[in-house]
């Protein structure tokens, strides 16, 4: 098939479809697509394969709409499968909830992070899918709430970057 270096961890497959090749937490994937293997449309897959890694990185993958014919989708577990807001929010407040047993949070700011994510984010976004959610959505249901300065002023502040 030839080396990952040379290909892009893209190849051409056969009955005219295109393989591409990653992995998620070690586990080796290596699904298809049918798609005439031309060097067009090589080169446009190995852009996507790209785009797919960078939303592995930050969580925002969904197996199940990028490979929808997968045969093995089945087998896929954990954050990988179609995420809900809801999802998301439950694992946000797990891991608040070990940051309070750790004391490395306040009891009280997970009572208020779970207040505001029941009272205002999860009957608003709650059954959406996680990567579809939009920041005017979000704009849109902040501008509803009547936030303190002080509130507005922590949701306004850049969230800290990646080392």
């Amino acid at each position: 098939m030839g080396s990952k270096w040379f290909t892009g961890g893209v190849v051409a497959a056969l009955r005219g479809r295109i393989q591409f090749d990653f992995r998620i937490d070690g586990v080796r994937y290596r699904p298809t697509i049918k798609r005439p293997p031309s060097e067009a449309n090589l080169r446009r897959a190995r852009e996507r394969l790209e785009v797919i890694k960078r939303q592995i990185e930050d969580g925002t993958f969904s197996f199940a709409d990028e490979f929808p014919d997968y045969r093995f989708m089945r087998r896929l577990k954990g954050a990988y499968k179609v995420r809900l807001c809801n999802d998301v929010f439950d694992e946000y407040l797990a891991h608040c909830e070990a940051r309070v047993r750790r004391d490395d949070l306040a009891s009280s700011t997970l009572r208020g992070y779970r207040k505001v994510l029941d009272g205002v984010w999860r009957p608003a976004l709650g059954q959406l899918l996680f990567y579809d959610v939009t920041y005017s959505q979000l704009i849109a249901i902040a501008d509803k709430c009547d936030w303190s300065k002080k509130t507005i002023q922590q949701l306004t502040q850049r969230a800290p970057t990646r080392l």
